[in-house]
């Protein structure tokens, strides 16, 4: 399986290593559920993803283990979420990562400085619009 939609569903939860069994899957849609809450390692095994969609969840925080397994990823959609906190090197791993959208969020400036997106060569569209900063 390359792509799995589960959205629109009511998942509040995302457990460590919880589609690790999905070797080739390469894109995640979990966009409008309930989630607010991700194991450090939720991604865990997915090596080969390439586009995950948490837009539209209750996320808060974003574990920092978070993409550490996951480097190959290329478009992150975190939009319409709570998220108030960024890790330091949360994204540093995510070298071919090209698009991220944080859009309508809580992000003030405190979590953003120079080393929040250190190592994005290849970003080309990065999304602040509607947040605190």
């Amino acid at each position: 399986m390359e792509l799995l939609d589960i959205s629109f569903n009511y998942f509040v939860i995302l457990p460590e290593n919880g589609f690790g069994i999905l070797k080739r899957l390469r894109v995640l849609k979990l966009n409008n559920n309930e989630i607010s809450m991700l194991a450090d390692k939720a991604l865990g095994g997915l090596r080969n993803l390439l586009t995950i969609d948490l837009s539209s969840n209750k996320i808060v925080a974003l574990p920092s283990e978070l993409f550490k397994d996951p480097q190959s990823i290329q478009e992150i959609h975190l939009k319409n979420n709570s998220i108030s906190v960024l890790s330091p090197g949360l994204f540093a791993n995510l070298v071919q990562l090209q698009t991220l959208d944080l859009s309508i969020n809580q992000l003030t400036s405190s979590w953003i400085n120079r080393s929040t997106f250190k190592g994005l060569i290849r970003l080309v569209l990065l999304d602040l619009s509607s947040n605190k900063i």
